[in-house]
């Protein structure tokens, strides 16, 4: 079996590892100036593996041989998935801008904001859940049996597209309102501590 990187998967890891090397190099070194830079570079190297994605309408890691190794997601499916890598090489984009003008405060202030791991989290739930969602609609069969047999899939799928946006929704209120999301966390464990007490 013959299996080989394609030269944009090569240069896609060539940017990531270089801007994970002057990344640490920075922290290291204790340079703000070049851990944001490091940061930057991976967030470029992210965006162009995400555009790459939704131009090409297929999302590749490698090729080869067996089927299963070629592309893993297709069409509308490959185009969520380059949209969730472009919104994830942005954020780190501007996260690696603000280490670089010296916003490391704010920058720690906002990420150990429950809020903002909720948004990110609901983000890539919904677009890997939709993306599976789409990749198993264009591959499944049209035959009784086996849309029966999918079935389960799909409404796993759709669930999981639904908490995403339910969660990033929690997560932009909690970023609005922080001590109103500790609250409602709060009563969560306690309503769900009383309910396990009570089995």
């Amino acid at each position: 079996m013959s299996i080989s990187f394609t030269k944009k998967t090569i240069a896609e890891v060539l940017i990531l590892l270089a801007g994970a090397i002057i990344a640490g190099a920075g922290k290291q070194y204790d340079s703000p100036l070049l851990l944001g830079l490091g940061v930057i570079v991976i967030g470029a190297g992210v965006v162009w593996g995400g555009a790459n994605a939704i131009r090409r309408r297929r999302l590749i890691f490698l090729h080869g041989e067996a089927r299963f190794m070629t592309h893993r997601y297709t069409g509308a499916a490959a185009v969520l998935w380059g949209i969730l890598l472009v919104l994830t090489g942005l954020a780190l984009t501007a996260g690696g801008v603000g280490i670089t003008l010296g916003q490391q405060a704010a920058l720690k202030a906002f990420v150990m904001q429950p809020g903002a791991w909720l948004i990110a989290g609901g983000v890539a739930l919904f677009f890997t859940s939709a993306a599976a969602l789409v990749q198993q609609a264009s591959d499944g069969s049209h035959e009784g049996l086996r849309v029966l047999l999918a079935l389960p899939g799909y409404a796993f799928a759709a669930l999981g597209a639904t908490l995403g946006v339910g969660l990033a929704a929690v997560g932009s209120w909690g970023l609005w309102d922080p001590a109103g999301l500790m609250d409602l966390s709060t009563e969560l464990r306690l309503t769900a501590k009383a309910w396990l007490h009570g089995l």
